[in-house]
């Protein structure tokens, strides 16, 4: 089975996808090193990192990383659920199930187009 060729509006939400990812986790990120880690270790960023703060610094960093990437994701899910149409998923649910992918690529673009993809149960 081939997989059907990426449209035009395909490649534009995956570039609009990788900008919100890239605005979340850069953003995230940026307060988490700002205004998280000086809050939480009671020292200005200007001051040198001792023993556990450097551990606690990087868990921050890596928390506010996480946080980011979830908020993209909603972020994400939110603008597909409300934009996207049903042939655009089934076209993207068709490349997913491709049987050239590796078997963990299809299992995190299936979990991922679970995330993204409208419920159909009509009232």
């Amino acid at each position: 089975m081939v997989a059907p060729p990426n449209t035009a509006t395909d490649n534009r939400w995956a570039v609009f996808a990788l900008l919100v990812i890239v605005l979340c986790v850069g953003g995230c990120m940026f307060v988490a090193a700002a205004y998280v880690t000086p809050a939480v270790l009671g020292s200005s960023n200007a001051a040198p990192r001792q023993g556990i703060e450097k551990v606690v610094e990087g868990l921050l960093l890596f928390g506010g990383m996480a946080f980011g990437f979830v908020l993209a994701i909603i972020a994400i899910a939110f603008a597909t659920r409300r934009l996207v149409d049903s042939r655009t998923f089934d076209r993207w649910s068709a490349q997913i199930e491709n049987p050239e992918l590796l078997p963990l690529y299809r299992k995190l673009g299936a979990l991922i187009l679970k995330i993204l993809r409208p419920a159909t149960n009509a009232l």
